[in-house]
């Protein structure tokens, strides 16, 4: 749809009671294309106007259909029906045209005295503020109807407004002056059907007060429920009847469509609501239609098969219930009145508009649409309709694209649901059963999984594990999802429900979102309907964005009900605590069941049937489900449940699989040869003597040889991959039509204890296990006798290899040959002689100058100059680069530059500093500096011009002055704080680490003469190795669990309360604490047993200038898990430890390494050793 109209209040549903005082129901807002057709004006009420669009009618591209109906609500917006009584003495004597026409004329009169004297024409606008009116009130047509009625059309819906004002006010009498003393206003009702209402003598829907209660209860606006009425009388009803069907009339659009959006509750009862649909007027006397019985002259048939030999009571049973008739009279009302099939009424809203979901076909599986009185309808092929875009669907805006496996029904979503009870077998025949272009989605609860946790598929699905699939501590997955590869990536997304029994994926359209979730629920526990719970309480928007968004529930939740199970089976059903769960989530997120009730999915080793199986959908007016019924023709072998099959009307995005051409089945020769030929034939070699003559050239030899590459008989197209297995024979193909046929046989008669289709069906079921079993050992067997050269490492199987035995050539076929070649070629006998020559080493080579290692740069003699220059130039390079992005007139700000200087001009010249680079030194007794300091000084410039470019000071600014407004270290500075940040991370290095010792020797004692870079770094920095904590490279295997839980909480209040608590329930407790104080860092800790002291322990670690107050936070743990182990009591309860640093208690749960880690390694020990049992 296009374009939506913005009618407030449509009124295009009929009339149906009095107006006591005016409304602001009536209110318009501007839809039209002129002033004088289509602007609406507003009564006096203000209130919430809808969004303003232009109507259909002016669109072009708008349905015929809507075009219509949108000039017949603008039409019903100017109309207004006025009921009197044709007795009363002032009412009219001449009913006729002229004396409706004298009416018209005195009424307009009266209106043009009434709207002068209306402060001057002014009305409210839909902002609330004062506006004159664009036109006066005048009634354009009066027409005279049956039983005294009126039927006003006025010039303008802002005059209809006034006229309703003007007829409701009682200090004017405006109707009573012309139409007489009972005329009133009939309000356009819209009528509603309640279904599932109690019937009890407490809700009686002829009293006022019960409405009222019903608006109060489901937080309708008060008046929203004009009247209501039971269907059906109450004195025809059953004994045994408890619910019943209730007619409800509103009083305006918007009131109707939330009745429909929301869960509403009688009496308490949650009941359906549908739209009172319009049927055809058919006359039960003589079956036509047009006309009622009051108005037939015509003798009386009988209403089922308008025979008129005898009356409806006599009929015989009618085989075919379907009317054509009928089906046509519905069909052309429908076409006359659009919105009859629509779900909502239609508003300003644009989701109002939505149109109904297409009938169904023979050919689709039984499932109604959730509509109420559809006729039933034969099915009829279209010529070649448009398929409409209909509420409650998916759509997506751009077409799908066609590849080699194209879905049949690209515009459904095709899921099977399937229990595998973990067999390989099962899901292999499920696999290669469930064709791509058939299926969009595979659902299965206890999948085959493998020993590393991983379950089989072919490529043309994408396996969608739960989100603690294979996490440590986890279970074994129970649910998993495959999803056709053909749909878009970007048309899904994951939903993390933190489980392995629950697999969830959210499909995303245009138009909205469906979210599939695939649970498996145990028998014994409800753990994942609970997770299920605390995850849609979370995380509901994830789930469903918007209450028109849909999800869909299914999978083996294991429980039975009256609500789904058959009433033989009621010794099955689930006891409260373990069914409350299910049933307070379908209550809380208003699912409804997509698979009728009644209907089995289990056959138990009894040979009885049940369903523990199901599918939910969410509550909608609009049902997006098209089919969904169980298919036990598809029920695969050595499995239980039954297939359960749903079709939903989702148009989605899928990839497109472009074909492809197969090059490793290309004769080469062959093509060389044909390739040549088309060469010298349309491109012959000639000397080329310009650019143009080459580009020319290259584009012709270009197209030559795609010409040939397209030549089917040289590179032939790749075959689409078969989606079956290679195992997967036409002899198992022969077993699927016969099991089928016996399998929907035994469903059929499931109730006949000995009917042949179940033992055929086993026979056959137990034939074709042995059959796959049989085919995929074979397949095996001769893939691995037959590999070929690719495959060398997908199997443990090597090719024929060709060696050489006393210089003949020789092929080795067998696996002792084959090991003894692999054993020579790669381990090489040792050479009869050493390879080190006995002569003295040769000298260097002339003309080499410098080497080059790891990007540092050095000569023969281990000196750095040639390096320093790169340093220079690198820094001057790289200076001229962040001076590029530093303009004045366009350049980056200031506090840019300096973090572009220092993440990428800085790292790139002081790079491998720690090796080259010797310091800035002044030797006690020497006024000449030593070490590193002619490339210091060249530096300094560039650091310059960099610290100018950040403050944009003068030429003449001094360095020292620059570096310290840009927050720059000087040069020498920043050089020595990279060496000191390498020593530090040289000394911390474990025993393990190959440079410890060299570390260690390297910083015990200063050299003399030739001194490494080791010795240089230590020597400058004075780091002393012995002093520095080392760090592990790993402190404990990746899936550690700690032995205890740890409690932050959010301020001191909750943390006191927390501490008072556990307190109290923890017999045993220790605080633990650490600080600094008068220059020196401790730690202590107390023991408390049963809230009396037992014990304490104090420690002094030492001056606070070697020691922090992080290292005795951690210290006074290690104290206080001291006092737990020499005490003699067992903690078989809970023991609690205080502290109040909170990075302590973070840096528990920190298993990297990391700076005072090996402290909180012996906190973790201490801790593992307190647990004995349970404690």
């Amino acid at each position: 749809m296009d374009t939506f109209p913005t009618l407030s209040d449509p009124r295009g549903s009929g009339y149906g009671h009095e107006l006591g005082q005016p409304t602001s129901g009536c209110r318009v807002v501007g839809i039209g294309v002129g002033r004088a057709q289509g602007e609406m004006g507003n009564d006096r009420n203000p209130g919430p106007a809808p969004p303003t669009a232009p109507p259909a009618a002016s669109n072009p591209s708008a349905t015929e259909q809507h075009t219509r109906l949108q000039q017949r609500l603008l039409r019903g917006a100017r109309t207004i029906l006025v009921e009197a009584n044709p007795d009363d003495d002032l009412a009219p004597t001449d009913r006729s045209p002229a004396g409706s026409y004298a009416v018209r004329l005195a009424m307009n009169k009266q209106l043009e005295e009434l709207d002068r004297a209306l402060e001057g024409n002014f009305y409210i606008t839909e902002e609330g503020e004062s506006a004159p009116a664009e036109s006066q009130t005048y009634i354009r047509g009066l027409a005279a109807l049956d039983r005294g009625a009126y039927l006003f059309e006025m010039s303008t819906a802002d005059a209809a407004c006034r006229f309703r004002e003007y007829a409701t006010d009682p200090t004017l009498a405006f109707l009573k002056s012309h139409l007489g003393a009972s005329a009133r206003i009939k309000a356009k009702a819209y009528n509603l059907l309640f279904r599932f209402v109690p019937c009890g003598a407490f809700f009686d829907p002829s009293d006022r007060d019960h409405l009222n209660v019903i608006e109060d209860d489901n937080d309708l606006p008060s008046g929203a429920i004009l009247s209501a009425s039971w269907l059906k009388r109450p004195d025809r009803r059953s004994p045994k009847q408890t619910v019943a069907s209730l007619k409800v009339v509103c009083s305006t659009a918007e009131a109707a469509n939330r009745l429909l959006q929301e869960r509403i509750f009688v009496a308490g009862h949650l009941v359906v609501i549908r739209k009172d649909l319009k049927e055809p007027i058919r006359c039960n006397k003589c079956q036509r239609y047009g006309h009622i019985r009051a108005s037939c002259k015509s003798p009386e048939r009988c209403a089922t098969c308008a025979s008129p030999d005898h009356v409806t009571t006599e009929c015989p049973p009618n085989p075919t219930p379907r009317c054509p008739i009928f089906k046509k009279q519905c069909d052309d009302l429908e076409s006359r009145l659009p919105e009859n099939h629509m779900p909502y009424f239609p508003t300003g809203e644009a989701w109002t508009w939505a149109a109904a979901p297409p009938k169904l076909s023979k050919e689709t599986p039984v499932h109604r649409p959730r509509v109420d009185h559809a006729p039933p309808a034969p099915p009829q092929i279209p010529k070649a309709p448009p398929r409409p875009v209909r509420q409650g669907t998916l759509d997506h805006p751009y077409p799908f694209p066609m590849n080699r496996r194209t879905p049949k029904a690209p515009g459904k979503l095709r899921i099977w649901q399937q229990n595998v009870r973990k067999s390989d077998l099962a899901q292999a025949a499920v696999l290669n059963t469930a064709r791509p272009e058939d299926w969009d989605v595979i659902a299965l609860q206890e999948p085959f999984l493998d020993r590393l946790g991983n379950t089989k598929a072919s490529p043309f699905w994408t396996v969608r594990y739960p989100h603690h699939h294979r996490r440590d501590g986890s279970t074994r997955s129970r649910s998993i999802l495959l999803i056709n590869s053909n749909i878009a990536t970007d048309s899904y997304t994951l939903l993390d429900i933190p489980s392995t029994d629950i697999t969830a994926v959210r499909f995303n359209g245009a138009h909205g979102h469906l979210s599939i979730i695939n649970v498996y629920n145990d028998c014994t526990q409800n753990d994942s309907l609970t997770t299920l719970s605390n995850y849609l309480s979370s995380s509901l928007p994830q789930a469903r964005p918007s209450p028109r968004d849909h999800m869909l529930w299914l999978g083996d939740f294991n429980r039975h009900h009256p609500l789904w199970e058959s009433a033989d089976n009621r010794h099955l059903n689930s006891s409260e605590p373990a069914i409350r769960p299910l049933l307070d989530l379908l209550r809380d997120y208003e699912m409804e069941l997509a698979l009728p009730p009644t209907i089995h999915t289990l056959q138990t080793a009894g040979d009885r049937w049940t369903r523990p199986d199901n599918v939910w959908r969410s509550h909608n007016p609009i049902d997006p489900i098209v089919s969904c019924n169980v298919d036990a023709g598809l029920r695969p072998p050595i499995t239980d449940h039954l297939p359960i099959v749903t079709v939903i009307e989702l148009p989605i995005a899928r990839s497109s699989s472009p074909p492809s051409r197969d090059f490793h089945t290309v004769d080469w020769k062959t093509f060389s040869e044909a390739l040549e030929t088309t060469l010298n034939l349309r491109s012959p070699a000639r000397h080329i003597s310009s650019l143009e003559e080459f580009d020319a050239k290259v584009t012709l030899l270009t197209s030559i040889i795609q010409e040939t590459i397209a030549a089917d008989d040289l590179v032939p197209m790749k075959k689409p991959c078969p989606f079956s297995k290679r195992w997967w024979c036409p002899e198992l193909d022969e077993f699927k039509r016969p099991r089928s046929h016996a399998s929907n046989e035994m469903y059929k008669y499931r109730d006949i204890a000995d009917h042949p289709s179940k033992a055929e069906f086993k026979r056959l079921s137990r034939a074709m296990s042995d059959k796959i079993e049989e085919k995929r050992r074979e397949h095996w067997i001769e893939w691995l006798e037959n590999i070929d050269a690719r495959q060398i490492y997908t199997a443990n199987k090597v090719p024929d290899l060709r060696t050489k035995v006393d210089g003949i050539p020789k092929m080795a076929t067998t696996n002792d040959e084959k090991a003894e070649a692999l054993a020579e070629s790669f381990f090489p006998p040792p050479p009869p002689s050493p390879s080190t020559p006995a002569s003295a080493y040769p000298k260097p080579l002339p003309g080499i100058k410098y080497f080059t290692r790891a990007r540092v740069v050095f000569d023969p003699k281990l000196r750095w100059s040639a390096h320093y220059q790169k340093v220079i130039a690198s820094s001057t390079w790289w200076s001229f680069q962040v001076a590029r992005l530093s303009k004045i007139s366009g350049g980056m700000p200031p506090h840019r530059i300096r973090q572009l200087y220092n993440t990428v001009a800085v790292p790139a010249f002081t790079y491998a500093a720690d090796i080259w680079y010797t310091g800035v030194q002044n030797p006690p007794g020497s006024k000449k500096r030593t070490g590193s300091v002619a490339v210091t000084k060249k530096l300094v410039p560039v650091q310059r011009r960099a610290a100018k470019l950040v403050t944009g000071s003068l030429s003449t600014t001094a360095g020292d002055v620059l570096d310290a407004h840009t927050n720059l270290l000087p040069v020498d500075l920043l050089y020595h704080k990279i060496l000191q940040r390498a020593a530090a991370r040289l000394a911390s290095l474990p025993p393990s680490h190959p440079l410890h010792s060299p570390v260690r020797k390297a910083a015990r004692r200063q050299v003399k003469r030739h001194r490494s870079p080791l010795h240089n770094l230590f020597f400058l920095t004075g780091i002393d190795p012995t002093q520095i904590e080392t760090i592990a490279p790993t402190r404990r295997r990746p899936n550690y669990v700690p032995s205890f839980s740890t409690h932050i909480k959010g301020d001191k209040a909750k943390a006191l309360a927390e501490a008072n608590h556990i307190h109290r329930i923890a017999p045993t407790s220790v605080h633990c604490d650490g600080s600094g104080y008068e220059g020196g860092v401790g730690a202590s800790a107390v023991l408390f047993v049963n809230g009396i002291e037992k014990a304490s322990l104090k420690y002094h670690l030492g001056p606070i200038t070697k020691h922090t107050v992080y290292e005795a936070e951690i210290v006074g743990l290690t104290l206080g898990l001291h006092l737990l182990t020499s005490t003699s009591r067992q903690l078989h309860s809970i023991t609690a430890i205080g502290s109040d640093s909170q990075a302590t208690i973070k840096a528990l749960g920190n298993q990297k390494p990391h700076p005072a880690h090996y402290l909180l390694d012996h906190v973790h020990t201490a801790a593992e050793k307190l647990h004995v049992g349970d404690g």
